[in-house]
């Protein structure tokens, strides 16, 4: 008689640790019997301690509907923790007879896991075998720049995704749906980053006015590329700028993160909380709290918000801080960035800790703007528990190589590893927002590559891009989805490939098969990774490590579009030889490889045209099967999108290739001195092939998407950016006819005597007209007559510094622009009188003095050097400024101090700052009323001696020196300009 119970799943546990395999078969033959007696009407049930073992009751739930699904219901299944420290998240799978599946893990994740494992073995109709596993990447996180509320922002804020997202964030449901598939795909950690999310997390009997009710965004509209990361340029109490989201007292809003992180527990994700300091956003001005790391009350204030923390919200597993975004970095001792983390985070934890002895919290000190001395010294007291550092791994491009080597210059380099720190990789996709993305070779190599030994983990994000609910969708079915769910394939391969490293194209094609059934999923397979190829390929050809400097989908930085100077000329290609035998390839820049064309050399690496050739081989290999996988997809909306994107990145991709061919081409053309005309003309044949590229790349988005403003970098707007695509290639032709230019009455080496009177003619034109017209003397610009047709003249008539020439070499340049941007130059020298001692070091020469011994160069200050186009200032931030031009017509800096004088967010009484030389270097000191100056930026070699000035040199570098017995005893010099 066919038996009356078709599923039973149990639950069960044994607290004694692990001995031996027998034990455990002996234990499951047991269990084996007592199945035999279990009731028909009993076993049909489900049957578990889930107030034990949520995260093993998820997956039973799980289990559950996939054998209604498929049609197992005669399918037995046992889920049996059985604990054992010594191997967290490990699980073994066996038969029993037929119909009998036991899984034993070590503990709830180990168990759930497990309990997945089988059911997308039955959903995707794979064979279930005996097996043991163990996670191959013990932390597998997710990095979340959380945007909290416009009053308390991020680190970028700044773009749509942020602003349409804060709504979610505060939605439960959004919370729940996200959980479960970081669960299904194998996360288990989730990390929230914000630079002061306290105010909308916690509630401080002591500081009853820094909860922060009701959740705001930026009004539509009010956003542009202009206004920075931390609200530059835009004033949050201007009417209108913020809207209200949604009312919600502090109360109902602490209850919404319990239940969130309640969910995540009960999903096996543990919770870590990142802040940048010093940041006290809506704390500001409040019982005495301020930005300043060495107020008592900022101090006490963060430290009760830290206890406060993890008293409210138990499942919080780690913290996170980077040392130095908004702190000082030149503020020693006890005060130093990295004691004031000690003093506030480190001391909070510990406090917590005092309270509730059992708790673990791993705290993690980002090696971001610090070094492991500083960290070790100022935490010598620490009895909080492990510390770990964190790197950004591949900087913010984790689709570049797949072993990057930031890891052998940042961490190895620095010594963190002989210092004893593990390190969490901080996995930043800042590459590829809107398109679908799919290469699991890519990821498992990636992941196997990864510095197991030494590393705690990942975490995976982005800093300008919150993946929250698709918002660029044009069609109302896919509108609003979570990005998790629009991008599953690609949050499915890092998760799952990092706790099985192993998952063979086997499964991977199983799982697009059952996605779309429709579909062949090995064609499927194959075209989606090789589109996903492209991206990393452009990184390591034309590598800008930071997440500003390079958006691929929009070919643009932080300024705008991205034309060739910028993006081949300007930088360098990504560095793959640091380690031996990589799995990237050395890539060659176009001017390495134009030098070695014409000088007939060989070049050892991935060559421009070679990087072009492989840009459109992975598009070929795309395009040519599209039609067929279009035919196949039926009325399936999410296939026919995938497929859309997987188009539209193969146009991408060809579209760089004939930009990079253009490049190099162009890079011929420069580099054999603009004389062979026809690389020129193949450039510009490139180019056009390239317009034609950006066009169709343009169509196909359109049927999908909506432009958007990416936080980071810019519009992303294909067509808008259409248009600097054909002025490109406009540019590129105009270099065929550059500006004429010549020097007429002097020539290179040509000797004058002392007390001459010298007069310069120069003839220039071009038939797109002039912009500009300048000749330089020793790099000092000189004031000349009016032009006579195409002949321009100086004379010592025009300026004096031409009058009573004495004993020198002189340098000359000539340099005029035309209105299409084309410049061109000439140089010469010429002597007067016996030279000997005068040997033209004119670029290095002190031209002036800016700052004398023991004066100050105060914010209000504005120092203009005419000869040299250059003007000084200090801004609002504590910067200190070398701007190009003059005041109202600046092409921008040309050298300023960088460092923790920076300080972005508002302060209620804005400090002053001022320059002076001190102890041979040049420090910008802060000062507020009532307190002691604080240096907050130094550059230079510190010295004993007196008497140093701040001067600038004829080539517009600035110079720390003094003078001694005639000679001059130099600290520091600013770098060349370009």
């Amino acid at each position: 008689m066919k038996r009356s119970h078709r599923l039973l799943i149990l639950i069960l546990l044994d607290t004694r640790p692990v001995n031996t395999m027998k034990r455990i078969l002996t234990y499951l033959t047991l269990l084996s019997l007592l199945l035999a007696f279990v009731p028909g009407t009993l076993a049909a049930k489900v049957m578990f301690n889930g107030k034990k073992y949520p995260p093993v009751a998820f997956a039973a739930q799980e289990l559950k509907t996939v054998i209604a699904e498929t049609g197992n219901e005669d399918l037995q299944v046992m889920l049996v923790v059985k604990p054992d420290e010594s191997s967290p998240e490990s699980y073994q799978i066996r038969w029993f007879g037929e119909k009998d599946i036991r899984v034993i893990g070590t503990d709830a994740n180990g168990t759930m896991y497990g309990g997945l494992e089988i059911a997308e073995q039955l959903r995707l109709g794979l064979p279930i075998e005996d097996k043991q596993h163990v996670p191959f990447v013990k932390k597998r996180g997710i990095k979340w720049n959380i945007p909290l509320d416009a009053r308390i922002p991020s680190y970028d804020d700044t773009g749509d995704s942020a602003q349409k997202n804060i709504e979610s964030v505060w939605d439960f449901e959004f919370w729940k749906a996200y959980l479960d598939d970081l669960a299904r795909y194998r996360y288990n950690v989730l990390s929230l980053w914000a630079t002061h999310p306290f105010p909308s997390l916690i509630q401080l009997d002591e500081y009853p006015d820094v909860a922060l009710d009701d959740v705001y965004r930026i009004s539509d509209g009010t956003l542009n590329p202009v206004i920075r990361n931390k609200w530059q340029g835009l004033d949050l109490d201007t009417p209108g700028v913020l809207e209200l989201v949604k009312e919600m007292p502090i109360e109902e809003k602490i209850k919404h993160w319990q239940r969130v992180f309640k969910y995540a527990e009960d999903r096996g994700i543990e919770i870590y909380v990142f802040c940048w300091n010093v940041f006290t956003w809506y704390a500001e001005g409040k019982y005495g709290i301020t930005q300043e790391q060495d107020n008592p009350h900022t101090i006490k204030y963060i430290r009760e918000c830290v206890k406060e923390l993890f008293r409210t919200y138990p499942q919080i597993a780690g913290f996170g801080v980077t040392a130095g975004e908004n702190a000082d970095w030149f503020t020693e001792g006890e005060y130093s960035a990295e004691g004031f983390v000690y003093k506030t985070f480190g001391k909070g934890i510990m406090d917590v800790q005092r309270e509730q002895p059992g708790r673990q919290i791993r705290f993690i000190f980002r090696r971001h703007v610090t070094d492991h001395p500083a960290v070790t010294a100022a935490f010598k007291d620490y009895t909080g528990g492990d510390i770990d550092t964190s790197i950004k791994y591949s900087v913010a491009h984790t689709f570049s190589s797949r072993r990057p080597q930031e890891w052998e210059t940042r961490i190895v380099e620095e010594g963190w590893l002989e210092a004893g720190y593990k390190a969490w990789l901080n996995l930043r996709n800042d590459d590829i927002f809107m398109h679908r993305w799919g290469s699991a070779d890519y990821v498992r190599e990636f992941i196997r590559w990864m510095p197991h030994e030494h590393m705690r983990g990942f975490y995976m994000g982005s800093d300008g891009y919150v993946w929250a609910r698709e918002f660029i969708a044009k069609n109302p079915e896919m509108s609003g989805k979570l990005e998790i769910e629009k991008h599953w394939y690609q949050f499915r391969l890092w998760g799952q490939l990092a706790y099985d490293n192993d998952l063979p194209r086997s499964y991977w094609e199983a799982t697009l098969k059952h996605r779309f059934p429709e579909v062949d999923a090995a064609l499927l397979y194959d075209t989606w990774a090789s589109t996903s190829e492209i991206v990393p390929q452009l990184n390591r050809a034309s590598w800008s490590p930071t997440d500003a400097a390079f958006s691929a989908e929009g070919c643009m930085e932080r300024a705008g579009f991205l034309g060739i100077d910028e993006y081949y000329f300007n930088r360098p290609t990504m560095p793959l030889r640091r380690i031996l035998n990589p799995p990237d390839p050395q890539c060659i820049s176009v001017t390495d490889w134009a030098k070695a064309m014409l000088a007939g050399e060989e070049v050892d690496g991935v060559t421009p045209m070679q990087v072009a050739d492989n840009l459109d081989g992975w598009a070929a290999n795309s395009l040519k099967v599209l039609t067929k996988l279009r035919a196949q997809a039926g009325n399936n909306l999410e296939l026919k999108e995938t497929l859309n994107d997987i188009e539209s990145m193969a146009y991408l991709g060809r579209y760089y290739a004939d930009k990079q061919r253009g490049a190099a081409k162009v890079a011929l053309f420069r580099e054999s001195g603009r004389k062979e005309k026809k690389y020129l003309d193949q450039a510009v044949a490139h180019l056009e092939d390239a317009i034609d590229e950006w066009k169709t790349y343009a169509l196909v988005l359109d049927r999908q998407y909506k432009p958007s403003l990416l936080a980071r970098t810019h519009y992303l707007d294909w067509h808008a950016t259409l248009e600097h695509v054909k002025q490109e290639a406009i540019s590129v032709k105009n270099e065929s006819d550059p500006p004429t230019l010549q020097i007429v009455n002097l020539k290179d080496g040509q000797k004058f005597k002392v007390g001459s009177d010298l007069e310069v003619q120069v003839k220039a034109g071009d038939s797109h007209g002039l912009k500009y017209f300048k000749l330089y003397l020793d790099g000092q610009l000189l004031k000349g007559e009016k032009r006579k047709g195409d002949t321009s003249l100086w004379s010592s008539n025009s300026d004096s510094l031409l009058k009573n020439m004495q004993p020198g070499l002189y340098h000359f340049r000539a340099v005029v622009e035309d209105n299409t941007g084309i410049r061109k130059q000439q140089e010469l020298e010429v002597t007067v009188g016996d030279a000997t001692g005068h040997a033209g070091n004119w670029r290095n020469e002190i031209y002036q003095v800016i700052l004398e011994p023991g004066k100050r160069f105060e914010q209000e200050d504005m120092l203009e050097i005419p000869r040299l186009e250059c003007y000084f200032r200090i801004d609002e931030e504590g910067g200190f400024l070398q701007m190009g031009g003059s005041p109202g017509d600046s092409p921008g800096f040309i050298w300023k101090t960088r460092g923790k004088a920076d300080r972005p967010t508002p302060q209620p009484v804005p400090p002053h700052f001022y320059l002076i030389i001190e102890e041979g270097q040049l420090k910008v000191y802060r000062v507020y009323p009532g307190r002691e100056d604080v240096a907050v930026y130094a550059v230079g070699r510190k010295s004993d001696a007196g008497g140093f000035k701040l001067g600038i040199t004829g080539a517009k570098r600035l110079v720390v020196y003094r003078e001694e017995n005639g000679r001059k005893d130099i600290t520091w010099m600013s770098p060349f300009v370009n």
